[in-house]
């Protein structure tokens, strides 16, 4: 449950160099509210996609404890080498940046996608009586807020890619929406907080890191009517 304000923003150190990695295409997963996390094949190629710009974390080993290495950007190609490596709620694999030999690590499958089902999902298109405004919207994750945020959220769900904490006076529980910047994904408002007032949506990320990173934005926010 959200208790307190969104995760200040704040800089996060890059282990690769970012003319580098900006040359490379992203590759990532990117899961609907309704859509299980699917098993990656070893040997093939993806792309990062649906961070909301906010990037992909790498990691020396598969599991939040190790050390970042760094940020890959939305639309890097990735060849998967080993995986999944599961921590017990989220799968990991070992990545290598296509085109950069052995320059790589591990990394959550939550964004990692074929080119393909990119390309359909972002043909996604709000159905009449959608309603389309400029929101406020930023990042949490299990684990922030000082540890105040944990794996439930206040509807009782667990905390999944497509959850987003909103102003429930406004947005009930169950409310289905577009975010600008995550084509694809559809959330729904499973969550909500003190610290979560007016036309602001607070979108859960699967890493501390990641939340920090994406920040505070102003996005395009499409509320789709019941039933669509």
């Amino acid at each position: 449950m959200r208790d307190a304000q969104p995760p200040a923003l704040r800089l996060v150190a890059l282990g690769i160099s970012l003319a580098l990695v900006s040359a490379l295409v992203l590759a990532t997963i990117t899961t609907t509210a309704v859509k299980a996390q699917a098993i990656l094949t070893v040997d093939e190629i993806y792309v990062v996609a649906g961070t909301g710009n906010a990037g992909l974390t790498l990691r020396d080993g598969p599991g939040f404890q190790h050390a970042t290495l760094g940020v890959l950007p939305e639309g890097t190609s990735v060849h998967i080498l080993n995986g999944p490596i599961s921590d017990g709620s989220l799968d990991w694999y070992q990545i290598e940046i296509q085109g950069a030999g052995t320059l790589g690590g591990y990394s959550i499958g939550t964004y990692l996608r074929n080119r393909d089902e990119v390309v359909a999902d972002a043909a996604i298109v709000a159905p009449p009586g959608s309603r389309t405004f400029t929101a406020t919207v930023t990042g949490y994750a299990n684990g922030s807020d000082g540890g105040a945020v944990g794996s439930y959220t206040a509807s009782g769900t667990r905390t999944h890619w497509g959850t987003v904490a909103a102003d429930t006076s406004l947005y009930p529980m169950g409310t289905r929406l577009l975010i600008e910047g995550f084509e694809g994904t559809v959330f729904v408002v499973e969550d909500t907080g003190s610290g979560v007032h007016g036309d602001l949506f607070d979108i859960w990320f699967p890493d501390v890191a990641t939340a920090v990173r994406f920040g505070t934005q102003w996005r395009t926010v499409t509320i789709l009517p019941p039933g669509s």
